[in-house]
This record gives C-alpha cells, structure tokens and sequence, in this order.
C-alpha cells in the first residue's frame, strides 16, 4: 500500500490523470470486447492521434521504471541473494531427509522382527493353553461321566452345571475319546429332566414349596427354569381351555347326542324370531343345575388347582433364587411381576372368551347367565377367597411395584352382569307399576309383595359388596317411583287441610297414601336389620337415603293439617280477649269458655286428622310443636287481658289449671315441653297476686318468666289511664301477637313497653299533674330490672 501511495505522487501519475484519453486506463477495467471499452471520446480522436498518446504514455512508464530501478536496485539484488542461498538450503534439507528415511527402514526391520518373533511364540501359548483347558475339561468330563450316575439327581445336576460352566468355551463334541463320556452325561440330563418334571408337577398339585425347591434349583442348575415354566403354564392353560369348553358343551348339558347339529337351510325374519337352539328336551331347572354344576367342578377342581400350581411355582423360584430374577433364567415374558399376573389374566380371558361363546350358540346358557348371575358370580367369589387365603397363607415377596400375585377383580363377564342388573331393575319397577296399576290406593299386600321382592334381590347380593350396591340403587329407584306415584295420587287443595269438619275423602286419601309410605319405610328398615350383620354399610346407607322422599311425602301432606290445626287454636286462644275478667271473688269460679272450646277442638282434631296417621314418631313431633305453640299463645294473651278484678284472677286460676287437661291429647306427658312448660307453672304462682309488687320481687320473673310477660302482665293492675303496648300503638290483640312472633329478642319488647310508658309520661306532663299513678312506678322498676340484666348478659 505504501509502494501504491508513492506511485500516485509521482509526475507520471499526474500527467496520466490529467490526460482525458491516459486517465481511462487508470479507472476503466479494460474489456475483453474492445468495442465496449471505447468511450465517446475515444471516438472523437483519430486513429494516429491515439497511437500518439499512447506512445506517449508508454515512454512515461518506460522511464518511470528506469526511475525505479535506479532507486531501489539495492533492494533488488538482496533478494536475489536470498534466492540463491534458499536453494542451496532446499538441496541440503533434501539430503538430510534421504539420510533419515535410510535410518527410519533400519529401524523398523530392528523392530519388526522381535514382534513377529513374539506374535510366534504368543500364539503357540496360547494353543498349548487351549489345549491345557481341553485336556482338563476331558479329564474331568471323564471323572464326571464315571461318577455321575452313582449320585442323586440334585448332585447329579449340580455336576451336570459344573460340566457346563468350565466346558462353556470348548467344543468336545469332535474329540473321539469322550463320545461315550458324553452321551453318559446327555443320558443323564435326560432322566434327571424327566424325573425333577415329574416330581415338580407332583410338589406343585400338593402345593408344597418346600418340595418344589429342589426340582426348582436342578432346573436352575440345568439352565431350563424358563422352559419349564413355559411349560407348565401352556399344559395349565390348555388344560383350563378344554374344561371350559366340556363344562359349557351344550350337547351334554341336554343329554344329546354329539351328531353336529343341522342348521336351517333359511334364517327366519320378523317378530318371534329366536337365535341360538330352541328350547332343550329337558327342565329348564335340571338344565341349569348341571351348567351351575359343571361350571362349579371346573373352578374348583381345575382352575383353582391350576392357579395355586402357578402361585406356588413362582413363589418358590422367588425365594429360590439368591440374585436378581431378571437373571440368565429368565426373560422378559416370565419375570417376578408378571409371572402369575400373566397367567392370572390368561385364565380369565379364556373363561371369558369360552362363557360369550357360549351363551352366543345357546339362548338357554345365556338366559341363565343373565337371569342367575349372582349364582355364577359368587362361584368365582368364593375362587377369589380361596386364592386370597392361599396367598395369606403363603404371602408373596413385596415386588417394587407393589403389584399382587392374582388380581382378584373376577367381574369380566359384564354383558351378563347389565342384562341381571337391567331384569332387577325392571322388576323392581314393574313391582311399583303393579301396585298402582288400578285408579284405588295399594293395599299393604300390595306393598308386602313389593317388599318380597326387594329383600329376594338385596338376599341374593349379599355376598358381594358391588353387585349388593349397584341392586341397593336399583331398590332407591323404584321407591323414588313409588314415591312419584304416591305424589301424583296426593291432593294439596283446600279441602286437604281443612279442620272444621270430618275427614274429606280428600284427606282419608291422603292419610291412605302417608300410611302406605310409612309402611314401605318401615318393612325397609326391618330388612335393613334383619340383614344388618351382612349387609355393607354403604348398601344400607344407599336405602336410607332414598327414606327423606317418603318423609317428604308425609310431610307434604300432614305439616298442611297441623298448620291449620294451630292456626285454629291460634283463632280460639285469641277469643280470650271477649271474656268478661272483671269479676268480683266468687266461692265457686267457672272455666272461659274459649278454653272449653280449645278443649274440645284440640280432642277432635287430634282423634280424626292426627291420629289415624301410622307414623306417630312423626305425629308426636308436631304434637309436640302445636302443644308448645298453645302453651305459648295461651300464656302470651293471658299477659295481654287488662283489666282484671279478683273474681277473674279466679277465673284465669281455674283456666291454668284446665289448660293442661285441653293439650293433654297432644302431649300426655306435658312436662316434657319444656321452657314453656316452666312459664306456664311459674306463671300459675303469679296470677293471684293482688299486689303487684309482689310479682316484681318474685323469684320466678328474669329467670323463669321472661320481663317483658311480667310486664305486659303488670298492665292489668294499672288503671286504664296507663295505657298498654298494644294500646299505644293502637294495634289489636292479634296484631301485637304478630310483632311479637316476629320480634323474639327481649330488649326489642322491652323497648316497645318502655315506649308505652314514655307515652303515659307525656300524657301526665301534658295535663300537669304533679304525680303518676302508684302503679307506675311498680312497672318502672321491673322494666329497669330487664335492661339492666340484658346489659350484663351482653357484658358477659
């Protein structure tokens, strides 16, 4: 670049540039067309004016190169002095490298001849190697041959391995000498392979592992433990497979000949066709008995006899075994996990594949699959508990992934196990249509039979705990239908809830259709007890949960009648404010008359709308509230009459005691209603006071009787100038009983008294009077009693 740079400041340089026609040669790349390289200038010279410029140019480079040499001619003959010694440093190099590639050939003949000597001398060891281990495995085949046949053949298999072991890499078969030798010891081989079979089968048929392990470890020594194993699981199977297929075997389930069976030259269409063979000549229950029989023969004396033969078999190889049994004995196909899980699955897919055959070729086979599954299932349930005991018995190695020997979930025929299931339910329902297949309610023999019918069903599923939970959702359906049924039979109108007069049709329907239902719950129950030892808690659970649409059925029809039964006494209570309390003493007081007329109402109510209903637990319940109710209602308006003189305080007395006897046919036992109950006996202690002083200092007001009762009950005490709750706020008795239905919280009545006061002090201030009446201040004090106890229990 340097050498460029000064080239470019040069006067050559210059006058090229400033040339138009020189200066295309320093820009311009020349074209190998000639045409294309001449620009318009080119061709506005002449032909000898450009020879001329470019003679020109030529003498300028000429003599610029002259300028150049002149210069740097120093520089030139040094590198061609360099050039020079280079080549004579090449040629030297080249000798030295022909010195070194002559010394490099001696040395590898040094070399190569000692390798080759020793490759000699290796290779001849190790023939006499190969022979020294020829020689010993001859002498000791040799050995082996003489003595072999003079021990067991758990010694004899023990030699045989060792035989193996150390002739594993030598052929013998061609050596002349011990042709004999070894056909001894293959003869050998054959009895002990013979006679440890033999014995294996046997120890496996009396399920023993203790005699199955030594044929276990000749085999093991043989090195034909997996072809053993195949074996025996091929003829097990086999075995199994031909079993089925005799039990199952239509011709000897009818007693016929085994002639093939000719088939119809047409195949029929339309209704009444059938598939399969017609009707067998013989009874229908002789037939099924010898198919359940056949088929309980060839679990018990076949299949579980073969499972346990497997079971055994490879407990004992597992335990058998001192390494890994993913060993030399074993491959993929007969490992610890899958040995008996394999042959487990094997069995049930040709049972499976043998029993839908079947019952493809003959209606009658699967008719009785489907019709008496649970028979057949607990054939195999109890297969499943004779396999659980033999494995507790003789538990199996915990394998890291857990998996048991046998998995014992047996429910492979489900095509029958829908169609019993899908029957049960159809009968179950059919039984429900059946009792109200007329326009009359069902009778209980109705129910009994239905009842029948549902204890067969749950009976022949006890023994196992899913088929028993899938009939107990059967059973919850067909009582959710009889409960629909008895719905769309119940009449809610007026009429139903009606107590004035006797019974309605309408309502002997009703108590019919509670009746019923009650009924059917309670037969139910009975077998839910009976069966309860063997019955699964969930089964029982499924049932006893479908019983809240029978009490949802009962309740919708008898919560109506109670209702009105406590509106009415609500109706006759209230009539308490028309009798006439302003009474002087008299020697002989009379009961109100509304408390006669609660009596008698509450007698007939109970003996013709509550009494004829069955479920008394439910009737007391609500006896029980109406009661509770009464007592409550009968209390609360006793509070609410104002004024009454002694002689009605009598009579009031005289209605306490008759109140009692009027709720006894609701509640006999009339203790047992508890708080009111308390009230009401406090209450009774109160009435006669002439002073009211005395009920503020009882003992029973703010921990029996509520303040606010004992207030509203100070207001009959007090002149009418004072006036009362209802009063001031101008609401009737019955208005005033409904805020205080509503309006439960004590402070909430004591403020709606207080406000009644605050309106008689305004009404004193407004006439000026210097003074209230006695009375108030009584009241006062017990209304600042109430809030000061509210204000501690909220302290509390």
């Amino acid at each position: 670049m340097g050498g460029s740079n000064k080239i470019k400041d040069t006067e050559t340089w210059k006058t090229f540039e400033n040339d138009s026609y020189l200066s295309q040669f320093l820009t311009a790349s020349v074209s190998k067309n000639t045409e294309e390289s001449i620009t318009p200038l080119n061709c506005s010279l002449t032909a000898s004016e450009q020879l001329s410029k470019l003679t020109k140019g030529i003498n300028l480079l000429e003599k610029e190169l002259l300028s150049l040499v002149h210069h740097k001619y120093r520089d030139l003959i040094t590198q061609g002095t360099w050039v020079e010694e280079l080549e004579n440093t090449l040629k030297l190099m080249r000798t030295h490298l022909q010195e070194l590639q002559k010394s490099a050939g001696n040395m590898r003949d040094q070399i190569t001849e000692p390798i080759n000597e020793i490759k000699k001398q290796c290779q001849i060891l190790t023939r006499l190697h190969d022979t020294s281990n020829i020689l010993r495995c001859i002498i000791q085949v040799q050995q082996f041959s003489k003595n072999i046949s003079k021990n067991d053949m758990f010694k004899a298999s023990s030699m045989i391995k060792e035989v193996d072991d150390f002739c594993q890499d030598v052929n013998l078969s061609d050596i002349e000498i011990l042709k004999n030798d070894l056909l001894i010891i293959e003869k050998t081989r054959l009895e002990i392979q013979t006679n440890a079979k033999k014995g294996l089968i046997e120890a496996l048929n009396n399920e023993s592992e203790s005699q199955a392990a030594p044929f276990i470890q000749v085999f093991i020594n043989l090195k034909e433990l997996n072809d053993v194993v195949q074996n025996i699981k091929e003829s097990a199977l086999l075995a199994i497979k031909q079993a089925t297929k005799t039990a199952l075997d239509i011709k000897s389930l009818t007693n016929q000949s085994a002639e093939p069976e000719k088939k119809p030259a047409f195949k029929s269409s339309g209704p009444g066709r059938v598939t399969g063979h017609t009707f067998p000549g013989v009874n229908v229950a002789a037939f099924r008995t010898k198919l359940w029989s056949n088929w309980n023969n060839l679990l018990e004396t076949i299949v579980y006899p073969k499972c346990a033969e497997m079971y055994v078999l490879c407990l004992t190889i597992i335990r058998s075994n001192l390494s890994a049994l993913n060993s030399e004995f074993y491959d993929a196909k007969c490992d610890e996990l899958d040995f008996t899980t394999d042959f487990w699955n094997q069995v049930l897919k040709t049972l499976s594949t043998n029993l839908i055959a079947a019952a493809e070729e003959s209606s009658f086979i699967k008719q009785a699959l489907e019709n008496e599954y649970p028979k057949w299932l607990r054939f195999h349930t109890d297969l499943n508990k004779k396999l659980k005991t033999l494995m507790k018995r003789n538990p199996m190695p915990t394998s890291k992934s857990g998996h048991q020997s046998f998995n014992v979930d047996n429910h492979f025929a489900e095509q029958f196990e829908n169609a019993y299931l899908s029957r049960s339910l159809s009968r179950l329902l059919d039984g429900v249509h059946g009792m109200f297949s007329s326009e009359d309610m069902p009778h209980t023999e109705d129910i009994d039979v239905f009842i029948g019918q549902v204890a067969m069903e749950l009976e022949v599923s006890l023994f196992d705990e899913n088929l028993c939970l899938t009939i107990a959702r059967n059973i919850g359906k067909a009582i959710r239908l009889f409960c629909l049924k008895c719905e769309q039979l119940a009449v809610h109108d007026g009429e139903a809830s009606q107590v004035i007069s006797a019974p309605s049709a309408t309502q002997q329907l009703n108590t019919s259709i509670a009746n019923n239902a009650f009924y059917l719950k309670q037969q139910i129950d009975n077998i839910l007890n009976r069966m309860s030892s063997k019955l699964p808690e969930n089964c029982k659970s499924e049932i006893i949960k479908i019983f809240v649409s029978i009490d949802e059925i009962e309740k919708n029809i008898i919560e109506p009648i109670v209702n009105s039964i406590s509106e009415a006494i609500d109706s006759i209570i209230i009539t308490i404010h028309r009798e006439n309390f302003e009474l002087e003493l008299s020697h002989k007081p009379t009961c109100s008359l509304y408390l006669r007329e609660l009596h008698q109402f509450i007698s007939r109510a109970y003996a013709q709308y509550l009494e004829p209903f069955k479920n008394q637990d439910c009737i007391e319940k609500h006896c029980f509230q109406i009661a509770n109710r009464c007592l409550e209602l009968f209390i609360r308006h006793i509070c609410l009459v104002r004024p009454i003189l002694p002689g009605g305080r009598q009579k009031l007395q005289e209605d306490f005691n008759k109140i009692e006897p009027a709720i006894a046919p609701l509640c006999p036992e009339i203790n047992k209603l508890g708080h009111n109950f308390k009230i009401l006996r406090a209450f009774r202690s109160l009435i006669m006071c002439s002073d009211p002083q005395q009920i503020v200092d009882s003992e029973y007001v703010g921990k029996i009787v509520p303040f606010s009762l004992a207030l509203m009950f100070l207001f009959s005490y007090a002149p009418a100038e004072i006036p009362s709750p209802r009063e001031s706020c101008n609401w009737s008795a019955a208005r005033l009983s409904q805020w205080l239905d509503n309006h439960g919280s004590e402070r909430e009545r004591l403020e709606l008294i207080s406000g009644a006061l605050q309106r008689y002090q305004q009404d004193v201030r407004q006439q000026n009077k210097t003074t209230f009446h006695e009375t108030y201040p009584v009241i006062m004090s017990l209304l600042q009693k109430g809030f000061d106890s509210l204000k501690r229990a909220e302290e509390r």
